[in-house]
Order: C-alpha cells, then sequence, then structure tokens
C-alpha cells in the first residue's frame, strides 16, 4: 500500500548547505569520524589478535612444563 506524502501549502526547500548544519557537520567530519570508528575497530581486532596468540603462548608453556613435571616423575619411578 502507498500513501501519498501531504506537504503543507507553504514550505521551504532546504538547500544543501543548510542541510550541513540540520545533519550536524558537513560531510567531511563524518568522514573524519567514520575514519575515527575504523581505526578504534583496527586496534580492537589487533587487540583480540594478541589476546589469542597469548593464550595460545600459555597454553604450550603449560603443556611443556606438565611434559618437564612427567618426565621428572617417571625418571624416579625407573
Amino acid at each position: 500500500m502507498n500513501t501519498a506524502m501531504k506537504l503543507p501549502s507553504a514550505y521551504a526547500e532546504i538547500t544543501a548547505e543548510e542541510m550541513t548544519y540540520l545533519e550536524g557537520g558537513a560531510a567531511a567530519s563524518s568522514d573524519a569520524y567514520n575514519a575515527f570508528l575504523n581505526v578504534g575497530k583496527a586496534f580492537n581486532y589487533l587487540a583480540r589478535i594478541f589476546s589469542g596468540a597469548s593464550s595460545i603462548i600459555n597454553n604450550v608453556n603449560v603443556i611443556y612444563q606438565s611434559v618437564v613435571a612427567l618426565n621428572d616423575l617417571l625418571s624416579k619411578m625407573f
């Protein structure tokens, strides 16, 4: 179902320059804000990579320490 848009009988069109003020700034500022958000996303992805790598390194260290302890125990038993 389509509804026709009804405008007042007396209205003024808004120019592109006036839209700058209504939208909260020029397009360049929104591009800067999007760039800022993208930098934040990049740091977030890097943090995830380092966090994952830290977990892997910790797990490898735990496995290594367990093998050393098991080797010590077995050498004392036999």
